[in-house]
């Protein structure tokens, strides 16, 4: 589904069938046109990786859950688990949506655990996602609804799977308070260090300058995780070269972010999470509980804005 805003030039794919992934979103700022997302080559490979392409949402859970086993108010909770032996991102990233309603605009999307018959070996408690991506002066803003459609309390994590195209020259920044230490690919080993205004990403660095965290045959992993306190995190990427300036920002039930790249690909993914990963297990992790009915709304968004005068 293509959305289109004429009056700023901007554009947005919205793959619904596929974990109704923004595949695309381009715009035009002082008269140049920005590619804002990394796209799939072709629909096959975002069906094979959606959450490699594009901005994938992560639901029931953002990250990686250990072993893919937690506990919940006594109860023993599994997981399919997949290569690594983990749980990875949910259910949501690859399954087809439902379009609810839709302008020029403007959709909405929603996915419901019994209407999509998600198999509770996959998750136990039933729910449903409600996205509305849209366009609004030259931004992209996703709406969020989680609904808790079960009998009784139901734990939860959402995140978003953002990869923007870089060079090794561009500079990105992360507004934290914390960084968190994970061990592998991804899981909190309980060590956080708290951050200063020029620590880490506070401000501005080039992507060349931030130290890989995995070294692989194929090349290098960067995985920094960080968490913000009592307000929505926000971060960054700019490209010197043409002074322009993509910022990521949430609403303050976002408060941690995955800072990502994968090995050989000029991409970072600055991945909004409403708790860390395997959040589950991990003493004050973020998770959210909802209560039988409960609604909780979260709300991210992407500009392109020029910086040079």
């Amino acid at each position: 589904m293509l959305l289109r805003e004429p009056a700023s030039g901007s554009e947005v794919e919205v793959v619904v069938d596929v974990g109704s992934n923004v595949h695309c979103f381009r715009t035009r700022v002082a008269g140049r046109e920005v590619e804002v997302l990394a796209t799939a080559p072709d629909m096959a490979t975002l069906r094979e990786r959606p959450t490699r392409w594009g901005s994938a949402p992560l639901f029931p859970y953002p990250g990686r859950i250990e072993g893919g086993r937690f506990t919940f108010q006594g109860r023993e909770i599994a997981l399919p688990t997949g290569p690594d032996g983990n749980a990875i991102h949910g259910f949501a990233r690859a399954r087809p949506f439902a379009v609810v309603s839709s302008d020029e605009r403007s959709v909405t999307t929603q996915l419901d655990t019994r209407d999509a018959a998600i198999p509770t070996s996959e998750w136990p408690f039933p729910c449903r996602l409600t996205l509305t991506i849209a366009l609004r002066d030259g931004a992209l803003r996703v709406a969020s609804e989680v609904t808790n459609t079960g009998d009784g309390p139901m734990p939860m994590g959402l995140g978003f799977h953002p990869y923007f195209p870089v060079s090794p020259d561009h500079e990105v920044w992360v507004e934290a308070d914390e960084r968190w230490e994970q061990a592998g690919q991804g899981l909190p080993t309980g060590r956080v260090d708290q951050l200063g205004p020029n620590d880490e990403l506070r401000q501005p660095r080039a992507l060349r300058d931030v130290p890989p965290q995995i070294k692989m045959p194929e090349g290098d992993v960067r995985n920094l995780l960080f968490r913000k306190r009592g307000a929505g995190i926000s971060a960054g990427v700019r490209d010197p070269r043409n002074g322009t300036q993509i910022t990521l920002t949430a609403s303050e039930g976002f408060g941690a972010l995955v800072f990502f790249t994968p090995v050989s690909a000029p991409v970072v993914s600055l991945e909004p999470h409403t708790c860390v990963p395997n959040g589950f297990n991990v003493a004050d992790g973020g998770t959210i509980t909802l209560a039988a009915g409960q609604v909780a709304r979260l709300v991210g968004a992407a500009r392109v804005s020029y910086l040079r005068a």
